[in-house]
This record gives C-alpha cells, sequence and structure tokens, in this order.
C-alpha cells in the first residue's frame, strides 16, 4: 500500500487495524453503514490538527510548555472535543460521502475505508464538501479545542531547557519523509508528525519503509498473542 510522503502517522496505523475489524457487511442499511464509517473515521480529527498546527499563536503555545507536555494537551483536547463534535459532523459526512463517492464504489469498497483503501481517494474531496456545508460545526470545534489545549497547559511555566523542542524522527520515519534532521516545530506538517509518532505505543507502531523510487510501504507490527 502506498502512500504519500507527510500522512500522518494515525492514518498509517489504519491499515493495520482495518484488516482485522472489518467494516460493516455489505448488508448492512447503506446510511447506517456510512454513518458508522463517518463515526469511526470522523473528518474531524485530521481537521483539528490541522487548524489546530496551522495556528501560530497555537505553536508558540505549542513550543512554550514543551514538546512532550504539548502533545499530550493536543491529544487530550483533541479527545474531549471528539466527544462533542463527532456525533454532530455525521450527518454532514454521510451526506458528502454520498455526494463524492460514486455508489457503486461505495458498494464495492473492501475496506470501507476514508483513511486507507480504494475510497482514499475521495477523502479530499468530502473534507472540502464537509467544510462547505457544516462550517458553523468546524469553526466551534476549531474554538473548543483552542480552548481546552489552553486551559491544560496553562499551569505550565515556559521551559527554559532547549531539549524539550529538539525532536528527532525515528529512523523508518525520516527516511520516508525524507527528513535530514531533527523536526521543525515551526512547520506545520512536521510537528503534526511528530506529534503522531510521540503519542503512538510502541507495540501498536508500524515499521514503514520505502523502495528506491520512493513508493511508501506500511509493514505493519506482529502481534503477541
Amino acid at each position: 500500500m502506498k502512500f504519500m510522503r507527510h500522512t500522518e502517522l494515525t492514518t498509517m496505523i489504519a491499515l493495520a487495524t482495518l484488516t482485522a475489524n472489518p467494516v460493516a457487511a455489505q448488508s448492512a442499511l447503506p446510511d447506517q453503514a456510512l454513518e458508522q464509517l463517518a463515526t469511526r473515521e470522523s473528518r474531524l480529527q485530521q481537521y483539528l490538527s490541522k487548524a489546530f498546527y496551522e495556528d501560530p499563536e497555537m505553536r508558540a503555545e505549542f513550543k512554550r510548555v514543551g514538546f512532550a507536555n504539548a502533545c499530550r494537551a493536543v491529544a487530550d483536547s483533541r479527545r474531549e472535543v471528539a466527544v462533542e463534535f463527532v456525533p454532530a459532523l455525521v450527518p454532514a459526512t454521510v451526506a458528502a460521502i454520498k455526494k463524492i463517492v460514486p455508489e457503486q464504489r461505495l458498494a464495492e469498497a473492501r475496506p470501507r475505508s476514508l483513511s486507507v483503501g480504494p475510497l482514499w481517494i475521495y477523502a479530499e474531496r468530502i473534507d472540502e464538501e464537509i467544510k462547505r456545508t457544516a462550517p458553523e460545526i468546524l469553526a466551534s470545534a476549531t474554538a473548543a479545542m483552542r480552548k481546552s489545549f489552553l486551559k491544560r497547559t496553562s499551569p505550565y511555566a515556559t521551559t527554559r531547557v532547549a531539549a524539550d523542542n529538539i525532536v528527532r524522527p525515528r529512523a523508518d520515519i525520516a527516511g520516508a519523509v525524507g527528513l535530514k534532521d531533527t523536526y521543525d516545530l515551526d512547520n506545520p506538517a512536521q510537528i503534526r508528525l511528530a506529534c503522531a509518532e510521540f503519542l503512538i505505543s510502541p507495540r501498536d507502531r508500524p515499521t514503514i519503509t520505502s523502495e528506491p523510487a520512493h513508493n511508501y510501504i506500511l509493514v505493519p507490527p506482529s502481534r503477541k498473542r
């Protein structure tokens, strides 16, 4: 399975889990299956991460408290916001999927996922449609994410230790995305990837390899029984 160069690590993990946890069978009602997909792979999480890391004020606060503290605060805030806003976004997501993805492709897709597999090519267009049809929900979720994050980081003193914001990618990530040195915490794409790598459990982390022609391949981790 090939991935684009700046795919977030959490999306890369999806291939390892989808095989073991398939989507509802084709016999399920179409809307029910789409609602499950819209909930399980909510587009809100990616939207919030992107909006957060592209905000210079949030990146400044991120570096103020140090990478590790900030990453945990981001993850906790995103989970908190998701409880309220993921269900709210489901109708708009289902409508967007129905509008963008041909019905036959939906019926035939295995796995039925917006992160990997045949439906992945529609994800960006679905995201744009959601932005067009549900801007109020996205704006409210973004504001809630900022508020939650700042509430979590406000007790932290400003770090004076340079090493707190020096983060090196693991070798397979560096090779896959072409990083020669540390993550640039002023680069939204790199800081997003750095946090995704930091937060993933070593047991669940796949190995990412690359071919000479820059074809990025995911190797799921072996599971101990």
